[in-house]
């Protein structure tokens, strides 16, 4: 009964985005027959189109993700107002179709019966918003139910669009399972080929320990995936020990091979031992040239951060300048993430590779999707370097703040404004925004 105006309001067949149960053209005011959906849309079709895309000029790494527990997790609530918000739906028929999917849940408000055509069509719809999403982003993907392919130009660009996706997922209480999340390189992304029968190398880091590659898988010259993309990078560098420094010794005879940092995807556990073992043997040369790669591997800017910060009176000034120089490329990309930005943030105001002007800059163009933490973060990190000229800025973008960074900023003018100025802008903000919490910190 919902089904035309759903597959109207899904992107366009002709944009070979989705592939998963479109309907029949010939359904419009006929009886519903037994295959209501159209045969030219299958799984088939996206495993070719995926193979074809990925032999594209333009294309290096596919990345291949799937919702975890997709028809579990759909909150059943958000689906009823996306079915509200279509044109054309009868809004009975969607207080109905809640009703039954509340009865069938036993009022849990999450997950759809698995198996019916209708249970599809529900699934389809509750994920209009995120693939229109991902179209206004411009980014180059296509999809069969909970399954998504990303076809990017570089690593960097695919870890960008795997954010973006999982942010825009998390606003409708689901996410990515993180052991089927992927990237490869597109030479070796076969879709005709199961994931079964490739190498898969599990990064999953248990106390920042790297486990053994597969040699003998290489040997066969199995394509390697790249897997694990959430939570299974590490963040932290953990300090290496004596024996950790014999054994790093040992193995840097036969695996220190500098040329592995420029393929095109570079698997976490070969970042990780080559920083580990540039500690180890105290090569900081080699350790600052591994930030060359940053820019195209963003997703270990934390982990390297962290060992610079962690060794940092080991390293001359010109290997501080060139991690430096990688770091303000980076930090100016504006396809940058949030996260990745507070990192690099924290760094730039850090005692010994502190640039307060680039953090300012960043901070005066701030723009406000960019975040509701990203200000605060700026100015937590930067507040105890700050001059009056700063300041005198900070205030200027009060107006424009969300209430968390205006605190922040209330912080930062009464540690550094004589008590009269401050005292003339607190009573001028006082009698136009009402926080209690702005009281407590001025109080304080």
């Amino acid at each position: 009964m919902v089904s035309n105006n759903v597959d109207k309001a899904r992107l366009n067949k002709s944009l070979n985005k989705i592939f998963s149960y479109r309907l029949r053209k010939d359904l419009v005011d006929q009886e519903i027959p037994i295959h209501i959906f159209d045969s030219d849309f299958n799984y088939t079709k996206f495993r070719n189109f995926v193979s074809s895309r990925a032999k594209s000029e333009s294309v290096k790494v596919v990345a291949s993700c799937d919702i975890s527990n997709f028809y579990d997790r759909l909150n059943l609530h958000r689906l009823e107002n996306t079915l509200y918000a279509i044109k054309g739906i009868n809004k009975s028929i969607v207080k109905l179709i809640n009703e039954l999917l509340l009865y069938w849940s036993g009022r849990d408000s999450y997950g759809i019966p698995v198996g019916s055509n209708a249970s599809r069509i529900l699934a389809e719809a509750s994920l209009i918003n995120v693939d229109k999403f991902l179209l206004s982003k411009k980014i180059d993907f296509c999809r069969y139910v909970d399954d998504y392919r990303f076809f990017a130009r570089d690593a960097s660009e695919a870890h960008s669009w795997l954010s973006i996706l999982v942010e825009r997922l998390s606003h409708e209480g689901l996410f990515l399972n993180t052991s089927k999340t992927t990237i490869i390189e597109a030479r070796n992304a076969n879709e005709n080929t199961s994931t079964d029968e490739n190498l898969v190398i599990n990064s999953t880091v248990v106390d920042h320990e790297i486990e053994k590659i597969d040699v003998q898988a290489i040997k066969n010259d199995a394509p390697i995936i790249i897997s694990g993309y959430s939570g299974l990078i590490p963040t932290k560098f953990r300090s290496i020990g004596k024996n950790d420094i014999n054994k790093l010794e040992d193995e840097s005879k036969l695996y220190f091979d500098k040329s592995i940092l420029s393929n095109e995807l570079i698997d976490p556990k070969d970042f990780t031992k080559h920083v580990r073992i540039a500690v180890a043997k105290e090569l900081w040369t080699d350790f600052s040239e591994i930030s060359n790669v940053l820019e195209k591997f963003p997703q270990f800017v934390p982990y390297y951060l962290d060992c610079v910060k962690k060794n940092s009176g080991n390293l001359e000034k010109s290997d501080k300048d060139l991690i430096s120089k990688n770091m303000e490329n980076i930090i100016k990309n504006p396809a940058i993430l949030e996260y990745l930005k507070i990192y690099l943030i924290r760094f730039f105001s850090s005692e010994d590779f502190l640039k307060k002007n680039l953090v300012m800059e960043c901070y005066s163009n701030l723009k406000r999707s960019e975040g509701i933490y990203l200000g605060r973060a700026i100015l937590e990190s930067i507040q105890h370097h700050v001059e009056r000229e700063d300041v005198l800025r900070i205030k200027n973008g009060f107006i424009r703040a969300d209430n968390s960074e205006r605190r922040q900023i209330i912080k930062i003018l009464k540690n550094n404004l004589n008590p009269n100025e401050f005292g003339a802008f607190y009573k001028n903000i006082s009698l136009n925004i009402n926080d209690f919490l702005y009281s407590f910190i001025s109080e304080s």
